[in-house]
């Protein structure tokens, strides 16, 4: 099975990787097409990498992260069906750049799960710049990874939870990863698509932060992200707001207010800080996918900590949820 696209079409998404700082996937493009290899045309095989590297990417989430894997079949439903992840998922001609995306943030989380040493980080820093020069969003997936690992630790394991222990090294491949990148585009180009400076990113500031409140109250994405996912996922933010303040109070112990603090943290970068720095602040749907793993995480620990005395009734809930993000969603 196959969708003919004509070969200005090929030609122009091939060169738009090089405008969009794909350099990675205008490399393999152009690697593949050399070889009379024509991917473009075989949905199937698209639609399977993009899938396959879904799954192992929530799969390696959840391990970096901590959460059992008994859970995993709801999460990766969960991420599938959220909205934002549906509007990423129509753009069928860039399966190709998500899927690589995916598997490459799956292969750097576990290598900083697995590998404590030089040259697992050094792998980790490799494939994060795959992903930030393939599609830039899922390279942010790594903050996200750090903050749910501590947050997971603090709801469930606190005298567990060292703060720099679990966020320094996916913070530092970010960072690292991050500052390569900006070097190939300084030395490759091309000049950004949009005017970049500093007033910009100072001006985009509120409507950044907004818009994570916009989500969930202003309807501005409610064709895409229902009320009902809108409501089990804000409840889900509150409750672990709410645990981690009146812990705080009541425990005075640090490792509950860095957990707030991770916490915000995910927020924000889900909110996808590429936006800030340019003239026209466009949050589009798509670029906010990281949220579409965050959320679920989210959910999960709060279903996770209310049946924390009642194991046995965990498994039986998220198969029941995964049923109801199916068939409502």
């Amino acid at each position: 099975m196959g969708v003919r696209y004509s070969e200005d079409a090929k030609n122009s998404f091939i060169s738009g990787n090089y405008t969009n700082y794909r350099y990675f996937i205008l490399a393999l493009s152009y690697a593949i097409r050399w070889l009379k290899i024509n991917y473009f045309d075989n949905v199937i095989i698209n639609s399977l990498l993009y899938s396959a590297g879904l799954i192992y990417f929530c799969y390696e989430f959840s391990r970096y992260v901590g959460i059992s894997l008994k859970y995993i079949a709801f999460f990766c439903i969960a991420v599938a069906f959220q909205g934002f992840m549906a509007d990423l998922s129509s753009f069928t001609m860039a399966y190709w750049n998500y899927g690589i995306s995916w598997i490459a943030m799956g292969g750097a989380l576990y290598f900083l799960r697995t590998s404590k040493n030089f040259w697992g980080l050094s792998a980790a820093i490799i494939l994060s710049v795959i992903t930030l020069t393939s599609y830039q969003v899922a390279a942010q997936l790594l903050i996200l990874a750090a903050g749910c690992a501590y947050l997971y630790a603090v709801l469930f394991k606190p005298k567990d939870s060292l703060f720099l222990e679990l966020t320094w090294r996916p913070v530092f491949v970010y960072v690292v990863s991050c500052a390569i990148f900006l070097v190939m585009k300084k030395c490759i180009g091309p000049e950004w698509g949009r005017p970049v400076h500093f007033s910009a990113l100072i001006h985009n500031i509120k409507p950044y932060f907004t818009d994570i409140f916009y989500q969930f109250f202003n309807g501005k994405y409610s064709s895409i992200f229902p009320m009902h996912e809108r409501f089990l996922y804000f409840s889900s933010i509150l409750a672990i707001s709410l645990y981690l303040i009146y812990m705080l109070i009541s425990k005075r112990n640090y490792c509950y207010f860095f957990a707030l603090l991770s916490l915000a943290a995910c927020l924000a970068f889900a909110e996808n800080p590429f936006n800030l720095p340019f003239d026209l602040f466009w949050p589009s749907p798509r670029s906010l996918t990281c949220n579409s793993f965050l959320y679920p995480v989210l959910l999960i620990f709060v279903v996770q900590k209310i049946f924390s005395y009642h194991e046995q009734f965990q498994k039986p809930a998220f198969y029941l949820g995964a049923v109801f993000f199916v068939t409502v969603c």
